[in-house]
C-alpha cells in the first residue's frame, strides 16, 4: 500500500506508477475482489480516492444494512512478471539428474516461502539462494544470477508495485 497525501500527482517505484494526489494504491496477489475492496473500505475510509486497474462497486451493508451507499473501490492487481535463475557450477557434467532437480526445487521452493520469496514491489536478491543451492549438491556453486525472462542476468531485480515476480521450475538454468 502506498498512500499519496499531497496535492500532486506522484511517481513511485521502479515503474514509475502514477498516484494521484489524495488517493492510496493498494496492491493485491489473490485473493476475492469483493472481499478486497471491503477491507480497503474499512483501512482507508472514504477521504481519499483508490487508484488502480481493478475496480469494485462495494456497498457498505455493515454500516448501513437498508439503502446502502455504493462506493467505487479501485485496487492493483500487478502484472505477473516470469524471472530465471542463471546457476553456474564450477563443473556442471559432474551434477546427477537428482542434483539439478534438487537445486531448482530448492530454488523453488525458496523462491515461494523464503527470505528471497518473490514480494510486489520488492528487490529480488541473487545471494538470498546462495544457502539453500549449496545445501543441494556437493559440487562448487559459482554464481547464481537472476533475470526478467529473456533479460539480461543481474544480482538483483527491482519490482514497481504494479508488478509480481513468478517464477517456473522450467526458468531456473544451470551452467
Amino acid at each position: 500500500m502506498v498512500d499519496n497525501p499531497s496535492d500532486k500527482t506522484v511517481s513511485v517505484g521502479t515503474t514509475n506508477y502514477q498516484i494521484t494526489r489524495n488517493s492510496i494504491a493498494v496492491s493485491v496477489v489473490g485473493g476475492d475482489d469483493n472481499e478486497i475492496a471491503q477491507q480497503i473500505f474499512i483501512k482507508a475510509g472514504t477521504g481519499c480516492s483508490f487508484v488502480g486497474n481493478t475496480a469494485v462497486k462495494y456497498q457498505d451493508t455493515v454500516n448501513f444494512p437498508y439503502l446502502p451507499p455504493t462506493y467505487d473501490i479501485k485496487f492493483i492487481r500487478p502484472t505477473h512478471i516470469p524471472i530465471e535463475f542463471v546457476i553456474t557450477f564450477g563443473d556442471k557434467l559432474r551434477l546427477t539428474h537428482q542434483d539439478k532437480e534438487a537445486i531448482k526445487k530448492s530454488i523453488l521452493d525458496e523462491f515461494g516461502t523464503g527470505r528471497g520469496k518473490g514480494r510486489i514491489a520488492k528487490k529480488l536478491i541473487a545471494s538470498d539462494y546462495i544457502y539453500v543451492t549449496a545445501q543441494s549438491t556437493k559440487e562448487r556453486l559459482i554464481s547464481i544470477q537472476l533475470a526478467r525472462k529473456n533479460g539480461v542476468a543481474a544480482n538483483y531485480l527491482d519490482f514497481g508495485i504494479d508488478e509480481f515476480s513468478v517464477l517456473s521450475i522450467d526458468d531456473i538454468r544451470i551452467e
